[in-house]
């Protein structure tokens, strides 16, 4: 086996890598007889990555171990493999590679051509370009003439002697996640099926499932050496063995060759994964789709997918122009999910808290109030269910919630305006969820602020604050909340002794003893002590509200 490498320049390379697969022209071979395989040749070449491309790991070991595989299962000696690693090849590189390899194979044999590199489709055309190693991803085609384009390839390809077939396994990875990128050159005297390049970070690099493949269990005639047709039928499995669909990854098998041609369009309706479409009005299924051959004229297209925007329809039109090969890709929106906090005025809001219910938790913080949007992908929300979504902030003095029902298809705004929540609230709120510790923790932090204890705090809530709180009879705040507690939640009556105790506890000339006295005479029956201690404690309003209290107790 030849190998050409530089170790000097061996990268770090973490992304995870595409894998897929186009064999073009593969020849027939004599198999099913028992007969010798075609004589083959092969080049396994990584062309190295352009400046600006993310790092990947390298594939130097899959590749060379792709090639071994090919002389012990396929029965190629080791002097008719040539591998290309850990060079970043210029276009002229490439070319001169394939030439050589075009130089060695002999009439009527077999090339088997590896090819790892970047590639990128550019908006104003329909062709694929290959960008070489000393290529920059910042200079794209077809301003930089560095990047190989398809039909260039294909002519590089004619190179190769009258008779011979070429197997061409192209391993590649695209700029633009969302691309589909589309071979637009096509080959074959005979029957040629549309053939696809995609990229997906779920595969690992193509050579090293290749590699992997290339054992007993796929050769599936014991008397001949392993065929390049069964390698592509067992890779195509594989793919999908491994839950990636059809958008992710397709290989495409042609016929036997003896020279390379550009064939008619050839249109493949694409979109997101698990998109669906819809041509002419009738539901075609899942992407991608394949338009029949002869199906030229105008169609009517449309793709759709729960949690992106429906688009409106596109108009396809399928020529039998040549060279004009490509997918049609439909680059769906994502449905946007948001809206503004909002606080009062005079609120102090730090940091907040973004959640969606049910079951899609805590989806996203935000420094203070002010514009949100959600992830729609990371929720994973079904169509048809009613969620609600609250803002809050940590300590959940500040409150508010919206709620809508997902069609999966439409924006979604949802504004929302927080309400400040008393300490006495949030400590009912913690007792509710079961979180003992703050509860009382934030109900003594309550005690310290405010003594109104809210009128409809849980009852065995109450209980609790009583049974941690009633030995305090020397604090007056303590015996005062615990005489309010006992008036809401149970009697006024029953307060009395509280009272008492925070009368006794209070220092003299204090609000609270003004408080406690106030509320021990009101404890007795007496009307206006009773609207006294409701105006020190809640203004106007409260001594009304008393008042009022006071007489539905009597």
């Amino acid at each position: 086996m030849i190998y050409s490498t530089t170790n000097s320049h061996a990268r770090l390379l973490a992304a995870a890598v595409a894998a897929l697969a186009l064999l073009i022209a593969i020849g027939a071979t004599a198999q099913g007889s028992g007969a010798t395989a075609r004589p083959t040749w092969g080049l396994f070449m990584d062309v190295g990555d352009p400046a600006g491309a993310a790092p990947r790991p390298s594939a130097d070991a899959a590749i060379s171990a792709f090639a071994a595989r090919v002389e012990s299962y396929m029965g190629v000696p080791s002097d008719r493999l040539v591998v290309v690693t850990g060079e970043r090849l210029s276009r002229e590189d490439v070319r001169r590679h394939i030439a050589a390899l075009a130089a060695r194979v002999e009439p009527g044999g077999m090339a088997l051509l590896h090819l790892r590199a970047y590639v990128t489709k550019p908006a104003t055309e329909s062709a694929m370009y290959v960008y070489p190693g000393d290529g920059d991803l910042a200079a794209p085609p077809p301003a930089d003439p560095r990047p190989i384009r398809d039909t260039e390839l294909v002519d590089w390809l004619k190179a190769f002697p009258p008779d011979t077939s070429v197997a061409l396994f192209l391993d590649v990875r695209t700029v633009d996640e969302s691309l589909m990128v589309y071979f637009g050159a096509r080959a074959t005297v005979g029957d040629a099926s549309v053939a696809t390049i995609a990229r997906s970070d779920k595969l690992e690099p193509m050579a090293a499932t290749l590699a992997a493949l290339l054992t007993d269990d796929t050769d599936t005639n014991a008397d001949a050496a392993l065929g390049v047709h069964e390698l592509g039928v067992a890779y195509q499995a594989r793919i999908y063995e491994t839950g990636v669909t059809s958008a992710d990854a397709i290989s495409g098998l042609t016929g036997e060759a003896t020279r390379l041609y550009l064939l008619p369009s050839a249109i493949m309706i694409n979109g997101p994964l698990g998109s669906h479409a819809v041509v002419d009005g009738r539901d075609v299924g899942d992407v991608p789709f394949r338009f029949a051959p002869g199906a030229l004229g105008s169609h009517e297209v449309e793709i759709y997918q729960s949690g992106y925007r429906r688009p409106e329809p596109r108009t396809i039109e399928i020529t039998t122009a040549l060279g004009e090969a490509r997918a049609a890709n439909f680059p769906l929106q994502r449905v946007a999910i948001g809206g503004t906090v909002t606080a009062a005025p005079a609120a102090t809001v730090g940091e907040l808290l973004i959640g969606v219910l049910p079951d899609a938790g805590l989806v996203a913080r935000l420094d203070g109030p002010g514009a949100y949007d959600l992830d729609v992908d990371e929720m994973r929300l079904q169509a048809g269910v009613e969620y609600r979504v609250i803002a809050a902030t940590p300590d959940e003095r500040h409150f508010g919630s919206a709620s809508f029902t997902y069609d999966g298809h439409e924006d979604i705004v949802l504004d929302i305006a927080l309400e400040e929540r008393t300490l006495w609230d949030v400590a009912d709120i913690y007792h509710g969820k079961g979180f003992a510790e703050e509860a009382l923790q934030t109900a003594f932090a309550a005690r310290a602020t405010d003594l109104d204890v809210p009128v409809d705090l849980d009852t065995s809530f109450v209980t609790t604050l009583l049974e941690a709180w009633s030995g305090e009879t020397d604090d007056a705040r303590a015996m005062i909340v615990c005489a309010r507690m006992t008036e809401r939640a149970y009697s006024v009556g029953e307060a009395r002794g509280y009272w008492r105790l925070a009368k006794a506890a209070a220092g003299r000339g204090t609000d609270e003893r003004q408080i406690a006295v106030a509320g021990y005479k009101a404890s007795g029956g007496d009307l206006l002590p009773y609207a006294i201690a409701g105006l020190c404690l809640l203004g106007a309003s409260g001594a009304v509200a008393a008042v009022r209290r006071r007489k539905r107790s009597t």
